[in-house]
């Protein structure tokens, strides 16, 4: 995956402020949330299913809500 991001640059300029494409935005948070993870998960601090579960209690919650 890191291989279809190198290279490429995260920010387009504009005279105001630098505008990031959505998909770059969405790969460069996956790449943070993953080594995010994998630090946690190495100091045993948590493991990737205890994520997984979180996630679809999240979710169940949300379906709840609406």
């Amino acid at each position: 995956m890191i291989g279809a991001w190198k290279g490429k640059t995260m920010a387009k300029a504009t005279k105001s402020k630098p505008r990031v494409d959505l998909e770059d935005a969405m790969l460069a948070q996956s790449f943070e949330l993953d080594a995010l993870l994998n630090v946690l998960e190495s100091k045993g601090v948590l493991t990737k299913d205890d994520v997984l579960e979180e996630i679809k209690r999240l979710m169940v919650e949300a379906v709840r809500a609406q």
